[in-house]
């Protein structure tokens, strides 16, 4: 770890977004390109970042889907249409961003590439910066949250994560369609982690809300279709007495046992979605995959790398604000006219950064297996 060594990571997308609703009503190409390069270097400048890396969404047709959507089909299936000023700006935008040095993503997400470069190189580094407006980065340990909504910064210890990650889990994200467990809103899920100690105790709270939803989840199907399939499956079962063993009689807890048989059979086969529901431990995997960023082990999967050296793929502040000035400068000759209203509607005033250090992440905790 270099001495005073501070790595900016930047989820990309956020970026995106805030300078492309800032000029929603206009149409001057060469202010958006500006106000992008200048939004990012006062960031890097604020925090004494000495190097930086950033990751946004490959939007071509081509380009790998997220690996969610084959977890769950409704994956962001309740999303609106992208704004037309995210469609207009977007091309503009990413063209600084390439040359900035910023990376594309695909098959992931942006949050994931941010993710796995923190999880791979925070030990370099006395500081990791997450620049983000995204609450989902809030997962990644041992890292400075730099958030973009307001410009300032919480630091993220391993407990703070894990509990961020188990919140997720609990309540979902509905910006992503991810459904949390029912009755669960941010405030109740907020209350039931407020005792952990631990993050034993996280993943203690987790795996027991699932069981018993899961277990509640089983009993209402169950008692539905037995209501409803009872005769039925009492007549199969003398049909296959008679053809099997003609004269056995059952009593009442054997003939019941064979009805419970029959019903758990039927419902996986009809009810599989509410059975997999019913099977605490493979609904709570596939919600934890949904919310929980990758981290760098999970990188080879899918094709996402950052070579080391590390120095030659991350970008030197220093010498994009010398690239940022000589371009600011031919272009403010260029126009004149427009500085001021650039000013007025572009500049981001950022608060004062205090030098934070990560706390170390101590002594693996022995949690419970999930998988």
């Amino acid at each position: 770890m270099e001495n005073n060594s501070k790595l900016a990571i930047f989820d990309l997308d956020s970026i995106t977004y805030i300078v492309a609703y800032k000029f929603r009503n206009k149409k001057a190409k060469h202010l958006v390109e500006r106000a992008t390069r200048k939004f990012i270097q006062e960031i890097l400048t604020n925090i004494e970042a000495t190097d930086y890396i950033g990751f946004y969404i490959n939007k071509d047709k081509e380009a790998k889907p997220n690996f969610r959507y084959a977890i769950s089909d409704t994956y962001k299936a309740n999303r609106p249409p992208t704004p037309d000023f995210i469609i207009e700006w977007r091309p503009t935008i990413m063209e600084v961003y390439d040359s900035m040095g910023f990376l594309p993503v695909e098959g992931i997400e942006s949050d994931d590439a941010v993710s796995i470069t923190a999880d791979k190189y925070r030990m370099q580094y006395s500081e990791v910066y997450i620049v983000t407006s995204d609450k989902d980065l809030r997962q990644i340990e041992s890292t400075i949250f730099y958030n973009l909504n307001n410009h300032s910064i919480e630091l993220i210890d391993r407990f703070a994560a894990k509990k961020h990650l188990v919140y997720q889990a609990l309540m979902g994200d509905s910006a992503d369609n991810i459904p949390g467990l029912p009755g669960i809103g941010k405030g109740k899920a907020a209350t039931m982690l407020e005792e952990a100690e631990s993050i034993c105790d996280l993943y203690k709270i987790l795996i027991t809300e699932y069981k018993k939803y899961s277990e509640l989840k089983l009993k209402l199907i169950r008692s539905k279709i037995r209501k409803e399939k009872e005769e039925e499956f009492k007549t199969q079962i003398d049909e296959l007495i008679t053809a099997h063993i003609p004269g056995l009689e059952l009593n009442k807890a054997q003939m019941n046992r064979q009805i419970d048989i029959l019903l758990d059979e039927y419902i996986k086969e009809e009810y599989a979605a509410d059975f997999a529901i019913a099977a605490w431990r493979d609904y709570l995997k596939q919600q934890y995959r949904l919310v929980k960023l990758l981290v760098a082990e999970e990188a080879p999967l899918f094709d996402f790398n950052i070579p080391i050296p590390l120095k030659t793929e991350l970008q030197d502040p220093a010498e994009t604000l010398q690239k940022f000035i000589a371009t600011d400068s031919s272009a403010t000759q260029a126009t004149d006219a427009t500085v001021t209203e650039d000013k007025a509607v572009a500049e981001e005033k950022t608060t004062t950064t205090t030098n934070i250090k990560p706390s170390s992440k101590g002594d693996v905790d022995k949690i419970l297996s999930l998988f």
